[in-house]
């Protein structure tokens, strides 16, 4: 018979802050908790997630979906075939975040007393869905035939995320705490 089987490995580092890393897996994830660090990240048939990290970081995937929770510093994220979700603290603290998918959904979670300047923006064809009065206190901007963006925060977006051929939502996130329910 065919005893193939299937097999996974998981890889745990644990890094002093400030490391440099340059990551990358093939039919499989990449999660970052809880560190600081300068690093690149690319996986292909698999996700990334960051979460509680802050530094320098340039992450990747295709075919995979990334996350971005309670995040800082200088975050760019650009994904394939896959989604986007950010779950933003009510201050960005850092240079930024740059976040994009081609073909995949994003969703925008941001707290009521957000702070920080964001723009979400989508081609003419994208359907935004703003859930409680997420996008009340935003300044909407899809009148003419090429993107349809929508700014909250004042000053210049330190957060930008956009999506091509994908669906946004966004929407008011309640404590952190919540999360773990």
């Amino acid at each position: 018979g065919d005893e193939e089987g299937n097999w996974s490995s998981v890889v745990l580092v644990r890094v002093p802050a400030g490391a440099q890393l340059d990551l990358s897996a093939h039919n499989g994830g990449i999660s970052f908790r809880k560190v600081n660090v300068n690093a690149t990240a690319h996986a292909v048939n698999g996700g990334i997630s960051l979460n509680e990290t802050s530094g320098k970081l340039d992450v990747e995937a295709q075919n995979g979906g990334v996350t971005v929770t309670d995040c800082n510093g200088d975050i760019k994220v650009d994904v394939q075939n896959g989604g986007v979700a950010l779950k933003l603290a009510s201050t960005w603290k850092g240079a930024g975040l740059d976040a994009r998918t081609h073909n995949g959904g994003l969703v925008v979670e941001a707290p009521r007393d957000f702070k920080s300047a964001l723009e979400v923006s989508g081609s003419r064809h994208t359907a935004i869905l703003c859930q409680d009065d997420a996008c009340s206190r935003g300044q909407r901007t899809w009148n003419n035939d090429d993107d349809r963006i929508l700014r909250i925060g004042a000053g210049d977006p330190i957060i930008r995320t956009s999506t091509v051929n994908g669906g946004i939502v966004v929407k008011s996130r309640t404590n952190r705490t919540d999360d773990t329910i």
